[in-house]
């Protein structure tokens, strides 16, 4: 029920969903240390670009180029913050309660521990920038997408390094990773390329491409979203902004080509053209029961399209 943003003077402002009623604000500062803004402290052309939430609601954390830091959602008391060696690019928590903070940069993982408990050792990448990072429902994997496009995903715990498994074939940078709502799916996307995985696919099987080309260049997805619901947990809804279409995939639906190939189940588009607006896809979850229905909502440029989907 509270919604925090990042904003340009280094702040991070949270309010209270249903009412707008302010709650707190903390401010990053660019050397590593955070004080709290009292009065709405400034610094000067620093903007939060990267916030996450614990998965119970108690943390929140957020980065501001290369410092990142995690603080207490109930009063903004911060309570570990670091400077890495670059720029920091996602940022994403391995789980609710005290669990760690993954950091993304240059060069690979980090970890931010709220606690005095020592965190997991760095997950390196090599030579290239982690752009996006998510960390399965179990917390036992995390996958980065990177700026080589290429998707790389780790065992956390163990010797994570030898047990990480790359996935390459995206043609752009991959922006976006984001698990199925049980970790039984992990898709990732990259210029043109919308890539589904089997967290169960055995050595050697091929991994699935979602592809809209309809006899034509397939689109570049600018965002991407699972179904919450465990009843249409295989449904994956992609935003292709420059044409103002919405995809519907079905990761179960795929044919026995190398790799698996998807076509979208079905299509969403705007009343009216509207091209290169920024855009979203999101679905929400109507009731956890057998006769679920499941919401697709897509909002690009003035429009807000919704569309059921029947379990």
């Amino acid at each position: 029920g509270r919604l925090a943003l990042g904003l340009g003077d280094g702040s991070v402002n949270v309010w209270r969903e249903a009412t707008g009623e302010p709650l707190l604000c903390f401010a990053l500062s660019p050397g590593g240390g955070v004080t709290l803004a009292a009065g709405g402290a400034q610094q000067a052309d620093r903007w939060v670009e990267r916030l996450a939430w614990s998965g119970d609601g108690r943390l929140l954390g957020a980065a501001m180029g290369r410092t990142v830091a995690v603080a207490a959602a109930d009063s903004g008391a911060v309570e570990r913050s670091v400077v890495v060696d670059g720029t920091v690019y996602a940022v994403a928590f391995a789980d609710g309660g005290r669990a760690p903070l993954a950091v993304g940069a240059y060069g690979g993982l980090s970890w931010l521990a709220p606690s005095d408990a020592p965190p997991p050792p760095p997950l390196p990448i090599g030579a290239a920038a982690v752009l996006s990072v998510v960390v399965s429902p179990d917390a036992t994997l995390v996958a980065a997408g990177c700026l080589d496009k290429r998707v790389r995903v780790f065992e956390i715990g163990g010797d994570a390094v030898r047990g990480a498994r790359d996935w390459v074939g995206l043609d752009g940078s991959v922006h976006s990773v984001a698990w199925s709502a049980t970790g039984r799916w992990l898709a990732a996307a990259g210029g043109t390329t919308l890539l589904v995985v089997p967290r169960d696919l055995a050595a050697g099987e091929p991994p699935t491409v979602c592809d809209a080309a309809d006899g034509g260049r397939c689109p570049r997805f600018d965002a991407f979203a699972w179904s919450p619901s465990v009843h249409t947990e295989s449904l994956l809804a992609a935003l292709a902004a420059r044409s103002g279409a919405a995809y519907l995939f079905d990761a179960r639906r795929a044919d026995g080509a190398v790799p698996r190939v998807a076509v979208p189940i079905a299509t969403v588009r705007p009343p009216a053209a509207v091209p290169s607006a920024l855009g979203h896809v999101a679905f929400a979850a109507e009731a956890e029961a057998d006769d679920a229905r499941t919401i697709l909502l897509v909002a690009l440029g003035d429009w807000l399209v919704g569309a059921a989907v029947v379990s």
